[in-house]
């Protein structure tokens, strides 16, 4: 099996030359996936198939699917309705921002 080498971000970052429009669109995609991949965990975690969770939450299951694997943005409506049909609770906090070599 061939092994994989790790390069250090600032050394993507010289690499792909990103803008700074770039760089905001891939935290964007971070944090978002982030939230698809928390999403999914719980549902495992609770044995519900995608299915199962989008009669509870009374939205398609494709729906469930395109959240899931973030090719779907969802509404603050709909992040609460998914989690209110696995019995969890939505916190959202600000805090302050980070840099980018920070994520």
């Amino acid at each position: 099996m061939k092994k994989l080498k790790l390069i250090p971000m600032e050394e993507v970052d010289k690499q792909m030359n990103w803008t700074a429009e770039e760089i905001r669109r891939i935290k964007d995609n971070v944090k978002y996936m982030h939230v698809a991949y928390t999403i999914k965990e719980i549902r495992l975690s609770k044995k519900l198939t995608q299915q199962q969770l989008a009669v509870k939450a009374g939205i398609p299951r494709s729906v469930i699917s395109r959240i899931e694997s973030g090719k779907r943005n969802l509404t603050l409506e709909t992040l609460m309705n998914i989690a209110d049909s696995m019995g969890e609770e939505v916190e959202i906090r600000f805090v302050k921002k980070q840099k980018y070599r920070d994520l």
